[in-house]
Parts: C-alpha cells; structure tokens; sequence
C-alpha cells in the first residue's frame, strides 16, 4: 500500500503505479528487501541512492553488488533484476527524458547513450551531499503546497552532481585519445545499431579504417568491433523479448531484421538460444 505523500514515512514499493507516472518527476523513499526479475525500467531516468543496502542488482544481465553509500542510475529500457536485504533504506528520483533532456547540467543522461556505470561506489563526502540534496526533494515533494520551481532546481543539482561524478569516474578510467574514440563509437551504435550493423559502416562514421577500429576495439574490450556492434543488437532484442508485449516478429523488424529466421540464426548464434525460448 502506498502512503500518502503527506505522511513523512518510507512509501512501500508500487512498480506498476511507477512505469505510470506521467509528471517530470518523482520520489519515493525506499525500505526493506524487494526481490524482482526482469524488470523493463519505466521511460525515464531512476535514480537509487542507498545508505544501506546488501544484495544484488543485476543492469542488463550484469551483476553488480549492491553496498552501503552507492549510486545506482537506470536508464529507460534497461532491464533489471535484484535481490535486495531488508536492510536497504535510502531515496529513489523518477526523471522524465524529457527532463533530462532539457537540463543544462546532465549532458551524459543525454540519449542516445549506454549506460557505461550504472553502480558507482561513493565516499563519505560525496554520499552525504548526495543526501542532502536528495532530502530536500524528499521535503518539497512531501509538502501540501509542492513549490514547483524550487524542486525543479533541486532535481537539476542532483542531475548536475550525478553527470560531475560519472564524468569523474570516466576520467579515472581513461587516458589518451582511444577512450574518446570508443565514447564516440559507443554512441554511434546507440544511434545506429538497428539499421547498421557492419565495422566498415562505423569505421566510416569515425573517419578511421575497419582495421583500426578492431585494434582499439580489441585493446578496450578484448573483442572483435563486430563483436561490440553485434552484442548491442543482442542486448537489445534481450530487453524486449523479457520487457515487452511484443512478438518476436516485431521485435525482429524492430531490429532492422528483414525476416523472423535471420533474426532467429543471429541470437541463436550469439546465444545459443532462440528468442522464443526467452519469452518463456
């Protein structure tokens, strides 16, 4: 049962009410152990700040520990699973694409983007600005008199902290020019991956050879540039199969596919399942 927001106390969880909600934003407290599989996110950006929390969240088929002080961002469409304890309390900010997409402050939410880390590990410093932040949501957001201005400028500084840290955990992880050539090669398969599908077609959009782009698809991924381009179309045709209504003769022309038995042999070769056997 969900409480009303007047009532400053944790709100149970409601999935279907949140994939139905039409307003720009909204928060919800968290608390207790939840355990879901294959949950297709709602079309808007969530974002999950824990105090405590033990257990699994799995982000597109990749597991990741859930901890104390952490950070999870889901983008739309991504397919989730957790096993969480009943330990887990902390804050939950639903954001439009629209939204988002009109912030100044959250460039890296920008679609069309992959969700490169969706589990990030805070310090105590951090956590706790976080969490102020997210605390004055949470008060305006309880209010019988929602100061819409006011929270409209609190979720954009919590965006703004939210890209500051993302930006700040890429720059760790990379040096030199290779890794700005993958962010580019990453978002041109975002942009792409339903209607191209082959290395020379990207190598192109880079303005780079078909074999360079497999040596710095190699050294940055330890696989081929086919590999990397074919696993988003794999990943993809995942998230709908398990996530959505649709049948997997849509889902094959959705995915630039031109006949059901070609989209069967490809996930099948990539998977060695056919995509009927993931509606199961």
């Amino acid at each position: 049962m969900k409480k009303s927001k007047r009532d400053n106390h944790y709100i149970s969880k409601n999935l279907e009410e949140e994939k139905g909600i039409k307003e720009d934003i909204a928060y919800f407290e968290m608390s207790g152990a939840s355990i879901i599989d294959n949950y297709r996110s709602p079309d808007s950006y969530v974002f999950l700040l824990f105090e405590t929390c033990s257990g699994i969240h799995t982000v597109d088929y990749i597991d990741y520990e859930q901890k104390d002080h952490q950070i999870h961002i889901s983008f739309p469409g991504q397919i989730h699973s957790w096993r969480t304890g009943h330990t887990a309390r902390g804050h939950k900010l639903i954001i439009s694409k629209q939204f988002i997409e009109r912030s100044i402050t959250a460039s890296l939410f920008f679609s069309p983007r992959q969700n490169e880390y969706p589990v990030i590990d805070l310090d105590q410093e951090t956590y706790k600005e976080l969490a102020e932040v997210f605390k004055d949501i949470r008060k305006e957001s309880f209010s019988t008199d929602i100061r819409w201005n006011i929270l409209n400028l609190k979720v954009q500084l919590v965006t703004a902290l939210i890209n500051n840290l993302v930006e700040k955990v890429i720059e760790q992880k990379s040096t030199g020019t290779t890794p700005s050539l993958i962010r580019k090669l990453n978002e041109l398969i975002e942009q792409h991956y339903k209607t191209l599908k082959t290395v020379n077609g990207y190598a192109d959009l880079l303005f780079i050879s078909p074999n360079y782009l497999n040596i710095i698809c190699q050294r940055h991924f330890n696989m081929s540039a086919k590999k990397v381009v074919d696993q988003r179309v794999v990943l993809e045709a995942k998230r709908l199969l398990q996530g959505s209504s649709m049948t997997v003769k849509e889902i094959a022309f959705d995915l630039g596919f031109s006949e059901i038995s070609h989209f069967s042999n490809f996930m099948k070769s990539k998977t060695g399942i056919a995509p009927r056997l993931y509606k199961q």
